[in-house]
């Protein structure tokens, strides 16, 4: 009896944390799966928003398409015209709903112009035209077309291109190399060894083309060239890459004189191309390579006569 007086409180003490212990433990994997419940609900709801979302948007696209004037329409490049320096094209558009007494013009802008090419029908929705784009206009090139069915006119927008020279025959894909050192005391600039420039054609496809050529101009005057050639170990690979190997030309130049590193060549059209590789800028402190002007992006053009 003693014992149980004198330490019978402290049993019970120690039984009730016991309880009270078990029952936590409990609480806490009661609450922890009711967190997880609510984090895999909350994961549900995600996914099922995101599909809402998806739906929603094919929706809108569909309800969008459906409303469109033109279902199909297409712009193929056919050749140069070197009297007026155009790209000659061919465009078709295909109506959603048209009559017989239907007409269709095409609207090309170019660099900020305008012009209306009208479009022959083939009495079946489909609306084509010869176009011809002018091929040194150096800007954005937006095509819409115009239909006319009982009078009720309608503009639709056909697509752009950020720059006219997208739809030139060849097009600039990278290029590389080089290097410079520039003695100030004797006024050189040697250039470094193993440039090379890239092309694709509009398809994105790489491009093999005629009289390839590197060329160094001082205040846009031509001082050095030397012929390129394709590397043919990358070709296998889909890359037209022509290079100059063992060429470090010595140029003569000044503080204040602008060098200018160009790519030249020639298409199947005996157009010529001439795109910007490197610009450098004689300084007191040596030749400093520095930023491409605004028109450099767009090759320089020479027509076969």
């Amino acid at each position: 009896m003693t014992f149980w007086k004198k330490n019978g409180l402290q049993l019970l003490t120690l039984v009730l944390c016991a309880v009270l212990l078990g029952l936590n433990l409990s609480q806490r994997a009661a609450l922890s799966e009711v967190k997880s419940q609510l984090d895999n609900a909350k994961h549900q709801l995600g996914d099922l928003n995101n599909s809402m979302n998806r739906i929603s948007d094919r929706v809108a696209r569909e309800m969008a398409e459906s409303v469109r004037l033109v279902t199909a329409h297409d712009l193929q490049v056919t050749g140069v015209d070197s009297d007026s320096r155009s790209l000659l094209t061919w465009v078709s558009v295909t109506l959603r709903q048209w009559g017989t007494d239907t007409g269709a013009i095409l609207l090309v802008n170019a660099a900020g112009e305008t012009t209306e090419f009208p479009m022959t029908g083939r009495g079946d929705g489909a609306f084509t035209a010869d176009v011809s784009i002018p091929a040194e206009k150096n800007g954005d090139l937006t095509l819409s077309v115009l239909a006319d069915t009982d009078g009720t006119i309608t503009r639709e927008d056909l697509g752009s291109w950020s720059d006219v020279a997208m739809l030139l025959p060849l097009r600039a894909n990278g290029w590389g190399g080089g290097g410079d050192a520039y003695d100030g005391e004797k006024g050189l600039l040697t250039l470094g060894d193993g440039y090379n420039f890239n092309l694709q054609n509009r398809e994105g496809d790489g491009a093999e083309i005629q009289n390839p050529v590197f060329r160094v101009y001082v205040n846009g005057i031509l001082t050095a060239e030397q012929p390129a050639a394709l590397d043919r170990e990358l070709v296998q690979y889909g890359e037209y890459t022509y290079a100059v190997e063992d060429w470090q030309p010595v140029i003569s130049c000044k503080e204040g004189d602008e060098v200018l590193l160009a790519y030249a060549c020639t298409d199947e059209n005996g157009l010529t191309y001439e795109f910007t590789h490197t610009r450098w800028t004689i300084t007191e402190s040596g030749s400093e390579e520095t930023w491409q002007e605004d028109d450099d992006g767009y090759p320089r053009l020479t027509w076969p006569e």
